[in-house]
């Protein structure tokens, strides 16, 4: 370690240095870590700032005890290097020790209130900078630290919301969710002072969870921050705010009076017919959730939806499909005529898969509707338009008919509506059908 340093160079670099002995020492202080930490206790010269980390890095990794962890952490607590102090921060947030001494949150503390500046690095993603600055760290340890504590996590929260460290101040919209639960207004105090003196940290995703947790009730003050967030220009929080607008709507009371209501209502039917980005955030959300909360609204802008005119958005059709196969719904009429209705519209030119291997899944429950399903898919305009099949969609298609034909308690009628359907299959698909009766033949 005294000899391969930074300042020492190799004629050829193949052979590695500083960089390379430490990822192995990281190795040998994780198998070792009480020989090492008297190691580096009795060092009596500064070594490289990798092989450091990798000491660190090892402990935190080992079974070493916490104890042992902290008395080692002692041997850098005067350091100024930040890649040491970030270090240290992770590593006690990592172990979470209920024990931790006085001195180690003595060390926390200081890097936290410290008015040392850090370089904007991560400027344009500050929650980024919440994870790896030095300052960001500590509080992450800390609030770990202190996670029975209320009165000392809500003190790290105020002093995060009033500092002028853009790095802490999205980090403390990022932990402030956690603490709806305790105290709401509290929590939403907090934020709205963030907010308001520092105005780009609105269209952030983590604004945008913040009001997901906390709009269990929207009210005057909560559909306000919804229409703010509305008029973001980023596509990705016009999709994540579209997305919460869905969860609002499909809700059952969650508007606390008329006039949220009305609000709530346009912003919806302005997303329905927003950007792509709001129309996909829209169709992710409903397309999750209208199974189990079919309300009027969102079930008209489900169907509205099937036909739209940008692929993304009917792509993601795909996902109703898939929670109705995975979750095995019991297909009700209604669900029937949802499905029937998908597969007439502009949608099903993308679905065709998860179309397909659903309709197989539920071939012999619903035998009839099935076969008329598929009937009413290949006769559709958008479905011999298509260019978009797979071999693997038709051949689910065959099989759910070939799964029905041979069902023991199909009826001749039955088997007869299967051959009718088989034949139209055959026109068009001739190979994948000759050839999957062929593999049944030689069962």
């Amino acid at each position: 370690m005294k000899k391969y340093d930074k300042d020492f160079k190799l004629k050829d670099w193949r052979i590695g240095g500083a960089e390379e002995l430490a990822f192995l020492l990281n190795k040998e202080v994780i198998k070792e870590p009480e020989r090492f930490i008297n190691l580096f206790e009795k060092l009596n010269f500064e070594i490289d700032l990798n092989y450091t980390i990798a000491f660190l890095n090892g402990l935190a990794e080992s079974i070493v005890s916490n104890e042992s962890l902290f008395r080692a952490i002692r041997f850098l607590e005067d350091s100024k290097e930040k890649f040491i102090q970030r270090t240290i921060a992770k590593i006690i947030e990592k172990r979470g020790a209920e024990d931790t001494p006085k001195q180690i949150i003595n060390l926390l503390e200081s890097y936290l209130y410290s008015n040392n500046e850090e370089e904007l690095i991560y400027k344009d993603d500050p929650l980024t900078g919440y994870y790896n600055s030095v300052r960001g760290s500590a509080m992450q340890a800390l609030l770990e630290i202190f996670s029975d504590n209320e009165v000392k996590r809500w003190d790290i929260l105020h002093f995060a919301s009033s500092s002028s460290d853009i790095y802490l101040l999205a980090g403390c919209i990022y932990e402030l969710k956690y603490m709806i639960s305790i105290d709401k207004e509290r929590a939403l105090n907090l934020f709205e002072n963030i907010v308001k003196d520092n105005y780009q940290l609105y269209f952030t995703s983590e604004t945008v969870t913040f009001l997901k947790y906390i709009m269990y009730k929207l009210d005057d003050k909560l559909i306000s921050h919804l229409q703010i967030l509305f008029k973001s220009t980023d596509s990705e929080i016009q999709e994540e705010t579209a997305s919460l607008i869905a969860v609002a709507i499909m809700t059952p009371s969650i508007c606390e009076n008329e006039h949220v209501q009305q609000l709530l209502n346009q912003l919806f039917e302005t997303s329905l017919n927003g950007s792509i980005s709001q129309r996909k955030g829209m169709i992710k959300t409903i397309s999750n959730n209208i199974i189990d909360y079919p309300s009027p609204i969102a079930l008209s802008a489900f169907y509205h939806l099937m036909n739209d005119n940008d692929k993304e958005v009917l792509q993601l059709f795909s996902s109703f499909l898939i929670y109705i196969k995975t979750k095995k719904v019991i297909l009700t009429s209604s669900i029937q005529e949802m499905i029937f209705t998908l597969i007439k519209s502009k949608a099903s030119e993308y679905v065709g898969f998860t179309f397909a291997s659903t309709l197989l899944e539920y071939s012999v429950k619903n035998p009839e509707w099935t076969l008329l399903t598929i009937n009413t898919w290949l006769e559709s305009s958008y479905s011999n338009e298509s260019k978009n099949y797979s071999y693997l969609d038709i051949d689910y298609l065959i099989r759910a008919v070939m799964k029905i034909y041979n069902f023991p308690t199909s009826t001749e009628d039955m088997k007869k509506k299967s051959m009718d359907i088989f034949d139209i299959i055959m026109q068009s698909f001739s190979k994948s059908a000759q050839r999957l009766l062929t593999e049944w033949d030689r069962r």
